[in-house]
């Protein structure tokens, strides 16, 4: 079973070209991680940014946000992102 998540992050003022720049980077990192299906970075008007991402179970998943370059992102969110951190929203296949 696939896992696919959502990520919004909102930066803080100032930071939306960081925001951008660290997301860019993490799923070019992302995409090379095993069991990694795909692995967005977009942009939403007003600077905030969605990460479409999806591994092929659990467990690809799980070692993605070990990951040293996932781990780095989510603490540089602390700094630059509303909230000092973003919205994961798990995603369910309809169809």
């Amino acid at each position: 079973m696939t896992c696919s998540v959502m990520v919004r992050a909102i930066p803080r003022p100032g930071q939306d070209t960081r925001l951008k720049t660290l997301a860019a980077r993490l799923a070019e990192a992302s995409r090379g991680e095993p069991g990694n299906i795909r692995f967005e970075a977009l942009s939403e008007k007003g600077g905030s940014i969605v990460l479409m991402a999806e591994y092929d179970t659990p467990e690809a998943y799980d070692a993605h946000m070990h990951a040293p370059h996932t781990e780095a992102f989510r603490k540089a969110l602390e700094r630059i992102a509303e909230g000092s951190g973003a919205t994961v929203t798990p995603l369910a296949r309809l169809a």
